[in-house]
């Protein structure tokens, strides 16, 4: 958007906001505030940050900072009438100076709101030349839907293997051929269910790595831009891991093969409709049976491919292992900040602030806390 269309875009808006103006500072400080009433259209306002947007950084409205349980005031003037719109704890507000003024409280929150959905352009332009930037760090709930699936593997593996070693079975028939066959289904239940759940684990686990991977990488200091963020949240399972950790070291490399081979005959294969990411489900008649085939992606020809066979307890205990190594252990320091819930901040990783914490676990935990009381102050408002 260059200056003549944002001018343009700004007459626009202006046009719609033709009945709502800015007051001055003398009159603000008239204002008895604390006599101000909330209003009900207010419920209806779009997200406080679009407001802040619109009228301060695109209109130009002058407004008043943090306060005590207030992020943000905005004192507008609609036909003679003084209006506050207030960002608070528990969300945004508009606030009049007379209750009698319902109906034109409702007239600005369609203006104002009509104003937001025009300034689209704006809002677009305003975040691709935005520098500082956070990422939401959702790791804990992945990781709780890992560790539940994991227990109802758990639960089911146990269940299967006290039956299987049950000698005899309350069928409550007579005949031993019957109280076999019915041992023999059930056992196959279980076995099918179990798979199951251990398809759900290996599921949960490829999800909760590839979003683990993203927040180490900017505190690593090794994504320092949005777009190599957005390049490597595109990219595949194995290059976010290659990211943030050393496959130089044999261990790292052992295990990286190890998931590696997982995601790419197992996970890719039932997320592919069972056809596999590179459609592993075909194959060809041959004097000794049935030979399995791989279909290109790119050039839709066949090659030879080979079936790899896994169990569903090896696959569960190597990436028990893994989670156990890099991420419930201080293995890599940096999940210790990821481990708090807390969104990954670039400018942080940009002033090398992250570069100061990563260097010991005791930095680290101290930084955390830190960064975690702010947080929360700041999402109490209490500046």
């Amino acid at each position: 958007m260059n200056a003549s269309q944002l001018q343009g875009l700004k007459s626009k808006i202006s046009n719609i906001l033709s009945d709502i103006s800015s007051i001055s500072y003398t009159e603000y400080q008239k204002l008895n505030r604390d006599r101000m009433n909330r209003t009900r259209p207010e419920k209806d306002l779009k997200p406080y940050y679009l407001i802040y947007l619109l009228f301060v950084e695109l209109l130009d409205f002058p407004y008043s900072g943090e306060e005590e349980k207030i992020s943000f005031t905005i004192p507008i003037k609609y036909k003679e009438n003084i209006f506050l719109l207030q960002h608070r704890k528990l969300g945004m507000a508009l606030l009049s100076t007379n209750k009698s003024l319902e109906f034109d409280s409702g007239k600005i929150v369609k203006l104002v709101n009509k104003a937001i959905d025009k300034a689209k352009p704006f809002f677009d332009y305003y975040v691709s030349n935005a520098n500082e930037l956070n990422i939401i760090n959702n790791s804990l709930a992945f990781y709780d839907r890992y560790d539940f699936q994991l227990e109802l593997y758990k639960r089911k593996l146990k269940e299967l293997t006290n039956y299987s070693n049950q000698k005899t079975i309350e069928s409550g028939l007579d005949d031993p051929i019957s109280d076999f066959v019915n041992r023999h289904n059930h056992i196959n239940l279980l076995q099918r269910e179990k798979k199951w759940i251990a398809i759900s684990v290996i599921d949960s686990f490829f999800s909760l790595t590839e979003h683990i991977f993203i927040h180490a990488s900017i505190i690593q200091g090794k994504l320092l831009t949005k777009s190599e963020i957005a390049k490597l949240t595109i990219s595949e399972w194995k290059e976010k891991f290659k990211k943030c950790i050393d496959i130089s070291i044999p261990y790292n490399l052992e295990i990286f093969n190890k998931l590696l081979c997982i995601k790419n005959n197992v996970r890719n294969h039932l997320a592919h409709g069972a056809f596999g990411k590179n459609n592993e489900s075909f194959q060809i008649h041959s004097p000794v049976g049935a030979i399995p085939m791989i279909l290109s992606p790119t050039t839709s020809k066949f090659s030879i491919g080979e079936n790899l066979k896994f169990t569903d307890d090896e696959i569960i205990k190597i990436l028990e292992e893994f989670i156990e190594y890099y991420w419930e252990k201080d293995n890599f320091i940096e999940t210790i900040y990821i481990r708090s819930g807390l969104p990954t901040i670039l400018t942080f990783a940009l002033d090398e602030t992250y570069k100061n914490a990563i260097i010991s676990v005791h930095e680290m935990e101290s930084f955390t806390k830190y960064i975690s009381e702010m947080c929360d102050n700041a999402a109490n408002m209490d500046w």
